[in-house]
């Protein structure tokens, strides 16, 4: 209708008519294409409150999970004295044995798993990171990957090393009857070991230097992680606060 009555205007020569339809006409456009932007807007900041709630539960959950974590092994480590006694000495005394079974027995816990974000993940997958409009809270993100995908691939060598050391108190264990093997990260308590065989045997100091330095190891990578994870969280929280 509007073009028609346009036309209509240019056939009688009615500049003043034509002008001010086809005002209207862009004006028209111009709206059009403002309120098609705002509400394309509008969807990615929904689309952005939805992915900071789910990233704040995701890391709600890492933070817990590193803290208990760091919090273990330095219990454990602190486990590691008769097993750096035994080894510097060379030997094992009577008296060491108790404490030392006790230290042996944690050995078999292997605790170097990652905890990461599965909703970071979905977006970068399919692109929506860029919805972040927070340039620090993006950063801290991709920081967190980067060094869980670091630890993932140091730890990948370091569990090589763990089996060859546990194969070597595997050899000197006496284990109950009913127990066929003592599978790696169980919690199964052996009822011994045959302390001469170990006492002779000469990786024994190696072997104990090496559950020491990995329980060192494993409390710097939970700490880490535990402090990166904070790190994403207080931003994450900063961003929940502005939020209605």
């Amino acid at each position: 209708m509007l073009l028609r009555r346009m036309m209509e205007h240019v056939r009688t020569q009615n500049w003043f008519a034509v002008l001010l339809d086809f005002g209207i006409v862009v004006v028209g456009v111009f709206i059009g294409m403002q309120v098609s932007n705002w509400n394309g807007v509008n969807q990615q900041r929904q689309i952005e409150d939805e992915i900071i709630e789910r990233l704040h539960a995701d890391f709600t959950e890492i933070v817990a999970w590193a803290s208990a974590g760091r919090d273990y092994v330095e219990g454990l480590h602190a486990h590691t004295g008769p097993l750096v006694d035994a080894g510097a000495a060379g030997f094992i005394l009577p008296e060491q044995e108790e404490p030392l079974l006790t230290a042996i027995n944690e050995c078999y816990d292997l605790l170097i798993t990652l905890k990461t974000s599965a909703t970071y993940t979905e977006i970068v997958s399919s692109g929506q990171v860029r919805l972040i409009r927070n340039d620090a809270l993006r950063q801290a993100l991709a920081g967190y990957q980067a060094s869980s995908d670091e630890s993932h691939t140091a730890f990948q060598a370091l569990s090589q090393a763990f089996m060859r050391h546990i194969d070597i108190l595997d050899s000197h264990a006496i284990i109950a009857p009913d127990v066929a093997s003592l599978p790696v990260g169980s919690n199964i308590v052996v009822t011994g070991y045959d302390w001469a065989a170990l006492d002779d045997d000469p990786r024994l100091p190696a072997t104990f230097r090496f559950f020491h330095n990995l329980r060192s190891n494993e409390y710097l990578f939970f700490n880490g992680l535990a402090e990166e994870a904070q790190a994403v969280l207080t931003i994450l929280e900063e961003e929940t606060a502005l939020r209605p």
